[in-house]
Parts: C-alpha cells; structure tokens; sequence
C-alpha cells in the first residue's frame, strides 16, 4: 500500500499527540498518588494519614483527656492497672465541638502513685486509624511546692567512679506521685520518674543520679531516714536512680522538674559554661525558652541568660541562694501561686568542698 504525503504527514502529528498526551497523562498520575493493577494504573485520592496523638493529660481521678491532630472517635478506651491488663476499667467518652479532644470518664477512680495503662484505638472520616497504649499515674491530688536547691554534676569521689545528685527542697508538704526530674542534655528517654511518698514542707531530698553496687544503696520511702549507707547520704531523705552512667551536661544543661500528670513545669535550672557562645544542642534552647515562656526561668530563654559556669570542663556545683527566703515566705504563707519564678542570679557555683546533699546549703 502506498501512502501519500498528506497521509504521511497525518499520521506523524497523530503519533506525535499520543506521545504528548501520554507524557502529560503519566506525570499526572505520578505527582498524585497512584496505585499499579492488572488493569494499568489508577488514580486514588482521599487523606491516607492516620490521626496523630497531640497531648494526654491526667485530670483527675478518674477523668483523661486526650487531643489528637484531626477529627476522630474514639473506640475500644480502657485503662488497666499495668500489674493486671487482663482487668480493664470501661471509660465513657465525651467530645469537644471539634471532634479533636476525647474527655474520658473512668468507671472507677484511679489510685495516687499506682501505675496504669491507658489503650484503645481511633479513626477519621477517611477511616484511617490508630491503635496507642500508653502508661500514666493514678492522679496525684496532693502536689507538693517543690524547688531544686543544690546540683552536683560528675564529680569523682575515687578512681574510675563518679558521682552526680540533685537535692530538692519541698516548701509545702504533698506527694511526689507523678513528679519527673529531667536532664535536657541526657534526652527524655533517662528521666527519673519520682516515687510515691509522702513529704513534709522542710524536708531536704537528694536524689543520686548514679547508684553504687557495692554500697547499700536504698530509697527511704518511709519515715526512717538513715536506711541509706550509699556515698553521700544523709539523715535526710535518700532517692536513688538505678543508673551506672554520668548524668548532665558539663558543658551545659536544662534540668527539670515536671509534674508529668499535666505537663507543669515546676521547677528549672539553666546553665551553660562562660566559654561557649551557644547551646551544645538544640533541645536545650528549646527547654529554656519553655522556661522562659511559662515565667520560670523569667530572664528569659536566650543563651545569654543561662547561669554562666567558669572553665572549658570539670565538675560543676550549683547551690540556690534564696533559699531561705522562700522559705521564709511559705511560712507566712506569702509564696506567689504557680511555679516559683528564678534566674541565673539565684544560683551560685560553690567548690566541691562546700556540697551539702541532704543538709542547709552553705
């Protein structure tokens, strides 16, 4: 068969319109997303993402909130004490307007200190789901006013072991369920969960950031106070971590105290050697602006406000100086509520010597 010039030229712009159309049609489909079948390939749209947990906190006894990063319902809640999952507590679930914030009604009210689980399961309007389980304290309704007094950072006590302690000093008496002590420098994955117990306003704890196997190292969880034999200890209350690795930041650090049941943030000490010009990570710009932010740490959060330590290296003590102010003010009942507001000028660096775990700083 013989094709002529016009038919010629018809069937090149013809092919070369498929070719076009081809090109567009393909990268269409592969910018968007796409699914290969039997059939060649489709075109598939919707939200493919599963909801995101935002926040939980503990509001009472025997109440939960949850918020996640979309709209959801909630299915299958429970809560478990974590020693028995098999007993799980049925929860009653309402929603805020916008469908982003569940508040839980437990059957029955958890137990100060207690440990629980709490699980289930949501989905979207695009039927995306997520499955979580998480552990919580039974709510602690008897939250004591508590500040850091002395900090000790990676001293060496004898060859080939250290020592590190955070001393605490309760203003008003209540219970340290749920009570979380954190190095922003060590990350949130070594953070010392404070146990049960009962304290009184006065009281001195010192909690050992690194336990000693071969000392008798004990948590004075009652009223008999001189059970601890391990190095440092005191007639005064005696916690200890069960870690063999140092602790804080020589360099620098963001120490915490957060009421883990609602995420306060009790109580913070910043400092950062004189030497450096910036955070030696980010994350402790971050927890000094949060600091700074909730008027804690109410200098603010910049680098040039952090408690400024002496030398390149070496062991850093830190003792508060207005100690005995505050105290002066809880007495007559003149604290002011909320977190207690601090700023380098409250802390000093004292010599070694001059550490006093458990006792009145010097």
């Amino acid at each position: 068969m013989k094709l002529n010039y016009p038919a010629l030229k018809r069937i090149s712009v013809f092919c070369m319109q498929v070719v076009v159309y081809t090109t567009v049609v393909l990268a269409s489909v592969f910018h968007a997303s796409c699914r290969a079948t039997s059939d060649g390939i489709q075109m598939v749209s919707g939200d493919y993402t599963a909801p995101e947990l935002v926040s939980f906190t503990v509001i009472s006894q025997n109440e939960l909130e949850v918020t996640f990063s979309k709209q959801i319902i909630l299915e299958n809640a429970a809560v478990a004490d974590t020693g028995k999952a098999d007993c799980k507590v049925p929860v009653s679930v309402k929603y805020s307007e916008d469908n982003m914030h569940a508040q839980c009604i437990l059957s029955a009210d958890t137990v100060t200190g207690k440990d629980y689980t709490f699980s289930g399961s949501v989905r979207d309007a695009s039927e995306n789901t997520l499955s979580f389980s998480f552990p919580f304290r039974g709510y602690n309704a008897k939250v004591p006013r508590i500040i850091f007094s002395e900090i000790q950072e990676g001293t060496s006590r004898r060859k080939g072991l250290k020592y590190e302690f955070v001393e605490i000093y309760v203003l008003q008496a209540g219970n340290l369920s749920g009570l979380k002590l954190s190095s922003t420098y060590d990350g949130e994955d070594r953070s010392y969960m404070l146990p049960a117990v009962d304290v009184r306003a006065g009281e001195y704890i010192t909690i050992h950031m690194r336990t000693d196997e071969t000392a008798h190292c004990v948590d004075e969880l009652g009223d008999n106070l001189t059970e601890s034999a391990g190095y440092a200890s005191s007639n005064s209350r005696d916690l200890w971590v069960q870690n063999t690795k140092a602790c804080f930041g020589s360099s620098g650090d963001v120490i915490q105290l957060i009421n883990s049941n609602d995420g306060t943030l009790m109580d913070a000490v910043v400092y950062i050697r004189d030497s450096l010009a910036d955070w030696p990570k980010a994350e402790m710009g971050k927890a000094a602006a949060a600091a700074s932010e909730c008027g804690l740490w109410f200098e603010g959060g910049d680098v040039s406000h952090a408690l400024r330590v002496p030398g390149k290296s070496g062991a850093v003590f830190l003792v508060r100086k207005n100690l005995f102010d505050l105290t002066y003010k809880a007495e007559k009942g003149k604290l002011p509520g909320g977190s207690i507001p601090a700023s380098s000028a409250d802390w000093v660096q004292i010599k070694s010597a001059d550490a006093t775990p458990g006792r009145p700083n010097i």
